[in-house]
């Protein structure tokens, strides 16, 4: 269709990318699955919609105590390993986390 309403010298270059796509399509391979089911995950994925979250936070810097360079099993560790505690808003920030991953995933 292209070689017969567009002229040759314009038609060539178009029909080479057309003819590419179309034998990767029905030939190519990306990680031994068809290349048309990448092409449909990447449709798929540039026409859902995406929640981007962006909390920005200051890394905290936690130092060893004595206790658990030590290996003694103070308050709050087990074992030797120190078991860090959760407080209210940090529970309440890996429930919302959570509650968010599994409503984007469904």
């Amino acid at each position: 269709m292209l070689w017969t309403f567009i002229p040759h010298i314009i038609a060539f270059f178009l029909i080479i990318p057309v003819a590419t796509f179309a034998l990767a399509l029905a030939f190519y391979k990306v990680n031994n699955r068809p290349f048309v089911v990448l092409v449909e995950s990447f449709l798929r994925w540039q026409l859902s919609g995406r929640l981007y979250l962006w909390k920005h936070a200051e890394p905290k810097v936690v130092k060893p105590t004595d206790d658990a360079l030590a290996g003694k099993a103070g308050r709050g560790a087990i074992g030797g390993i120190t078991v860090p505690k959760l407080s209210e808003n940090r529970l309440r920030d890996l429930a919302w986390s959570l509650d968010v991953n599994e409503n984007v995933n469904n």
